[in-house]
Parts: C-alpha cells; sequence; structure tokens
C-alpha cells in the first residue's frame, strides 16, 4: 500500500464534530438556563461520570493517510 498508493500509517488527530456544533452548543445552553436559577447544588446533589477512559479506550491508535499529511479522524 506504501508504494502503490502512496499511503502512510501514522498517529492521528482527531477532531470531535458534534462537540462545538452550534445546535449542541444552543442544548447546553438551553440546560443552563432551565437549572441555573433552582437550588440545585452541583457541589452536594450532582454526581459526574466521566466517560473519557471508556472512549479512549476504543479508539484505533493508527490512521492511513497520503504522504505528507496529517491523519485526522473526525469524531
Amino acid at each position: 500500500m506504501k508504494n502503490t498508493l502512496n499511503l502512510t500509517v501514522k498517529y492521528p488527530t482527531f477532531e470531535t464534530i458534534a462537540r462545538n456544533d452550534p445546535d449542541n452548543l444552543e442544548s447546553r445552553f438551553q440546560w443552563f438556563q432551565l437549572y441555573k436559577d433552582t437550588d440545585l447544588d452541583y457541589l452536594k446533589n450532582c454526581v459526574f461520570i466521566d466517560e473519557a477512559g471508556f472512549h479512549i479506550s476504543m479508539k484505533n491508535n493508527w490512521a492511513w493517510s497520503e504522504k505528507g499529511t496529517q491523519a485526522i479522524v473526525k469524531t
């Protein structure tokens, strides 16, 4: 593949699509507006679950890209 298709294996750069999507940002803002004036105390009444370790374990550590270009994976 290296010679015929001019591809190389590289460590990819991951770019999230949904994180900064305008619709997603708007839904986050609406959620904030809903709960900002309530008695919700983030230090006492909330549990936050970090899923970063789960997602990191599922990604592929290598990607193909053309020679001389960065391997970018959109997630």
